[in-house]
């Protein structure tokens, strides 16, 4: 496991790792945590990190632009933001950050954080969507919902869709991740990319409107609670 931390306070930076030593959960082995004292290095490096620890308030760049930019490298890296100021929260979700912690970071916050970032490893798995045309595989984080469209699956991911020939069903069995939810006979919702909810109506991230049938709706209204108590930051 490789974690990068870009802090411009090296004391600060340096107490972080330590307490990342110290608070990672047993099942993942750190091999390395790499200290930058501004985006542009941890810009510049050519190492892969699966996790960047970022302060939001960076000498160079802006820490959600600099995340912005690092998701450009590697779009599968875990972001935790770190800082002193409560307005940047809002530019987390920009970048799908996993955990936006205020400083002085208490331990226990950092924790949760951590256990969040173990469950997102462990949940992420790798999807074949089977296309039309040929095999194409996705990470299932990537995956903002899945449509049964007759006899054909529409997989919505950002930015572009997949038809697939696989049925709603084995998606449901292969995609063991606490983030999706059926929220109709015909759909399957990454709770990831809810941006609104307004009674039965999920608005998604890219604008797209959901129904949840009455059927489902307390049973989603649990889970997306208990989805966001753990991942909501």
């Amino acid at each position: 496991m490789y974690i990068a931390i870009c802090e411009d306070n090296l004391s600060e930076a340096a107490a972080l790792k330590t307490k990342i030593e110290n608070y990672m959960p047993n099942s993942i082995l750190i091999t390395r945590i790499d200290i930058f004292e501004c985006a542009e290095k941890l810009l510049a490096s050519d190492e892969v990190y699966d996790l960047v620890v970022l302060d939001c308030k960076l000498p160079d760049i802006d820490g959600v632009e600099a995340a912005r930019l690092y998701r450009e490298k590697n779009r599968f890296a875990a972001i935790i933001f770190v800082t002193a100021y409560i307005e940047y929260a809002a530019g987390g979700y920009e970048v799908d950050a996993l955990r936006y912690l205020l400083k002085p970071i208490s331990n226990d916050k950092l924790s949760e954080a951590l256990v969040a970032f173990e469950s997102s490893i462990r949940s992420d798995c790798t999807v074949e969507v089977r296309g039309l045309r040929e095999p194409f595989f996705v990470k299932s984080s990537e995956i903002m919902y899945i449509e049964a469209v007759g006899r054909k699956t529409v997989v919505r991911l950002v930015g572009t869709s997949v038809e697939s020939h696989k049925s709603l069903a084995v998606f449901e069995q292969e995609i063991r991740s606490d983030a999706f939810f059926k929220t109709r006979r015909q759909f399957i919702v990454n709770m990831k990319y809810i941006r609104r909810k307004d009674g039965n109506e999920l608005y998604m991230e890219n604008g797209e409107k959901v129904i949840i049938s009455r059927r489902t709706l307390a049973n989603f209204n649990r889970a997306y609670i208990n989805y966001l108590k753990f991942y909501g930051g």
